[in-house]
């Protein structure tokens, strides 16, 4: 990359000139202020928002915070993002910062939960908490679903470790892109922001690296690319649902991995993810909100299809078990299921008013 870029402005031409940040902490209230700098690898941006600034991880259940990443972020899909922010002059960007990632993520997978990433989201927006999600969510989605939903993508994995730093080193590209080889369900990126400055303006120029052309076609393959590439099974599974929608009068609409089933009140139902070949359901918000009966007969249902103990939060159904039980989930489980949900959201509504 060039080391001038040259502003116009009318028949005006001013040359930036490359600067260092002059600290760490400069770099981090830029990320934390203007998410949008974290551009992803396939040309597009994903919505973000902050959680929060130095959140801590803890390496024991009830224990005391160990560690801190720089910044936590939450995508429109439920992805949790760990940024962890360096300097190219702080020698630990080469190896180093890989070794703190995968201790900072490897232990809030298994130690935080959806109530304490609420309560941070809730410290660092205040007022503002509830405006800021719908600005990330938009009006129809469900905020309780999507804290949840939350805690599912951290449980199973499904979590995003970005590097920020003025300039990537080479080492750590290679380091980044054996990473993106190994992990199905994570995503590791490394965003080089450098800075040009020149006659009272600052420019930002963001490049995402760390990725092959390969990897970054299957990270951010959509919805439709993944089920065309998915098992039989769950292509047959995504038929079937979007006849059932149709006949339970549900809603359908798609994130750029799943097929998502809806009340058309509000609140979501399941997510079908195509890459997974899997069938995620919403069960803690019953579980939570005191539908006890309704939870031990799905419950007992979803043990007998899966042949173990479901998941409290969101248990899910390999398609291949979701194709062969079919009847007993159209018949058995679903008419329960989307019952207790609806009967959920009448009672959130009757509590707004």
């Amino acid at each position: 990359m060039s080391d001038i870029v040259f502003l116009r402005s009318g028949q005006e031409l001013t040359e930036l000139t490359p600067k260092s940040y002059d600290s760490e902490e400069v770099l981090q209230r830029l990320i934390t202020e203007f998410p949008e700098i974290l551009s992803s690898p396939g040309g597009g941006s994903a919505r973000w928002t902050l959680v929060a600034r130095e959140a801590g991880v803890p390496d024991q259940g009830e224990g005391s915070d160990r560690w801190s990443v720089d910044a936590l972020f939450v995508d429109e899909e439920a992805v949790p993002t760990f940024v962890e922010v360096k300097r190219s002059s702080d020698t630990r960007i080469r190896r180093e910062v890989v070794g703190q990632m995968l201790d900072y993520a490897s232990n809030a997978v298994r130690y935080w939960s959806e109530d304490r990433l609420r309560r941070a989201f809730t410290e660092t927006h205040k007022k503002d908490a509830i405006d800021a999600l719908r600005t990330l969510l938009g009006p129809g989605d469900d905020i309780d679903d999507f804290w949840s939903q939350v805690q599912a993508n951290l449980r199973s994995g499904r979590i995003r470790m970005v590097f920020v730093a003025d300039e990537i080193p080479l080492e750590l590209q290679t380091i980044i892109e054996f990473l993106n080889d190994q992990m199905a369900r994570a995503e590791v990126l490394a965003i080089e922001v450098r800075q040009f400055v020149g006659d009272d303006v600052q420019v930002l120029v963001p490049q995402a690296l760390g990725m092959t052309a390969n990897q970054i076609k299957e990270k951010t393959a959509t919805y439709s690319e993944l089920l065309a590439q998915a098992l039989p099974e769950t292509r047959t599974a995504a038929d079937l649902l979007l006849a059932l929608a149709r006949t339970m009068k549900l809603t359908v609409s798609t994130t750029r991995t799943a097929l998502k089933l809806s009340l058309p009140e509000g609140g979501s139902l399941m997510l079908l993810y195509p890459q997974w070949n899997m069938l995620d359901l919403y069960m803690g918000v019953l579980r939570d909100r005191g539908f006890e009966e309704e939870v031990r007969h799905l419950d007992s249902i979803l043990r007998n299809f899966l042949g173990k103990e479901p998941p409290k939060k969101h248990p899910g159904i390999p398609t291949g078990t979701l194709i062969s039980r079919w009847e007993e989930f159209e018949s058995e489980f679903l008419p329960v299921y989307v019952d207790a949900h609806r009967r959920l959201r009448e009672a959130a509504s009757d509590d707004g008013d």
